[in-house]
């Protein structure tokens, strides 16, 4: 009689041809099989069907070493399910198996910024939107954008690591909206905030990241951390940019008047709807506008 076939006496390429092809959930299953099973899946995971999911929070502020805060996709509901990962290095044993479109990190200890840092660079691909709040371990925040090439949302509190605008968007292809929140409890990010700048080269680079996102720029907020900007550069974005439908553009400081401002307004908006000290919105090349400015120096 033949003798009987096992699956676990598959040669190893069959058996990744059959491994590639199993849903995510029945992985979890198969790494059980056997010792050969489970390192096939693990050298391979780039390769490895994984779980779409909507958000991946990571956060290491609770009563274990990381907790992963996880928004399912569904056609009619969202659901939410948490992981608790005892060990740091354990981190991405756990994480592999989802493919987030938003990450969002918050980070107090610098044991996460390292296992952040050894996570492999193919896992961020999928990533459409990424924030890092209320970071006290110094991460990394640069090289985490430079690792996902499709990210195009930023929402960032102001980081040490980042001090200039334009070296974060130059590692980005294109972009939706760059947000820097104020952080109202922690005043070593506040102070940092004041080391990082955005100048009329951070413009520069803006335009055609603008050009580039299709749904356009939709939310610039630098209202929180040093701005250099001149008005002429300012009105150079809003004459080349390509903006979503509402877009909103907050700035710490501007180069130039208010009168000049709203001189501009006046004559290139299509229509005024609201102008006050310091907020601006009007409707120009059929996009509704709002602008913000802290303040005008010469």
């Amino acid at each position: 009689m033949p003798e009987e076939i096992s699956y676990s006496n598959l040669p190893p390429e069959m058996t990744e041809k059959i491994l590639v092809n199993v849903d995510a959930k029945n992985l979890r299953t198969a790494q059980l099989v056997c010792t050969q099973w489970r390192d096939i899946i693990r050298r391979r995971r780039h390769a490895m069907r994984r779980y779409r999911v909507k958000e991946i929070y990571i956060s290491d502020d609770q009563d274990t070493a990381v907790t992963l805060t996880i928004t399912h996709l569904s056609p009619s509901f969202e659901s939410i399910s948490t992981v608790k990962v005892d060990e740091h290095d354990k981190l991405f044993d756990c994480l592999w198996v989802f493919a987030p479109k938003k990450l969002t990190i918050s980070a107090t200890k610098n044991e996460l910024r390292t296992a952040l840092e050894s996570i492999p660079d193919w896992w961020f691909h999928g990533i459409q939107m990424m924030g890092i709040y209320e970071s006290a371990c110094d991460i990394d925040a640069l090289a985490l954008v430079s690792r996902a090439p499709h990210c195009a949302s930023l929402r960032l509190d102001p980081c040490f690591t980042i001090d200039s605008v334009t070296s974060l968007l130059d590692c980005m292809r294109q972009i939706h909206e760059l947000k820097y929140i104020r952080s109202l409890h922690k005043e070593s990010i506040r102070s940092a905030s004041k080391t990082i700048t955005a100048d009329d080269s951070t413009i520069d680079a803006l335009i055609p990241l603008s050009i580039a996102c299709p749904e356009g720029l939709q939310s610039f907020w630098v209202d929180s951390i040093s701005t250099d900007f001149s008005l002429a550069k300012m009105f150079e974005l809003l004459e080349k940019g390509h903006f979503s439908p509402r877009c909103s553009l907050l700035f710490e400081k501007v180069h130039g008047t208010e009168t000049a401002l709203r001189n501009w307004i006046t004559t290139n908006a299509q229509q005024v709807l609201y102008v006050s000290q310091q907020t601006y919105n009007f409707a120009y090349r059929g996009v509704e506008i709002g602008i913000s400015v802290e303040q005008f120096v010469p």
